[in-house]
């Protein structure tokens, strides 16, 4: 399992969006100034969120970005998998992009329990459980 700094980004973005207040839609360059990420990167993470109908894109001179559901029904899960793909967590931890089920790596096969536990976990967990657990600005180590 190996998540990138577009993983980081998506979750400090759609945190974000989860904590403005009313319904109207937020732009990229709010999102961006406020948890002091690149813009343009943001906004390619943004589209991936919304074709996974996680975010909704607002159109015409209003234009931004709102949740596509409350935070209490979007999982971990679809996020990462939005921003990540599919397989995210089912790569090996020691040897990513060499080991796999044609070429296992000599844990692959007691890893894949591990796997399913981590994959559950992020089904389980909401992003309205993940505001709830930390300052998002905070968590992230310094540059």
């Amino acid at each position: 399992m190996h998540l990138t700094r577009e993983s980081e980004y998506a979750l400090l973005g759609i945190a974000y969006l989860a904590e403005a207040r009313g319904d109207a839609p937020v732009s990229i360059a709010e999102i961006a100034r406020m948890r002091e990420l690149p813009a343009h990167f943001l906004s390619k993470i943004f589209q991936k969120l919304a074709r996974a109908g996680l975010v909704i894109g607002g159109r015409g001179r209003g234009r931004g970005y709102k949740l596509g559901r409350p935070p209490s029904e979007i999982r971990m899960r679809e996020i990462l998998e939005a921003v990540e793909g599919e397989e995210c967590m089912k790569g090996c931890f020691f040897w990513q992009g060499y080991c796999g089920d044609a070429n296992p790596c000599p844990l692959h096969h007691r890893m894949r329990d591990l796997h399913e536990q981590i994959r559950e976990l992020m089904d389980e967990v909401t992003l309205a459980e993940y505001l709830e657990g930390a300052d998002h600005v905070e968590v992230r180590p310094p540059v």
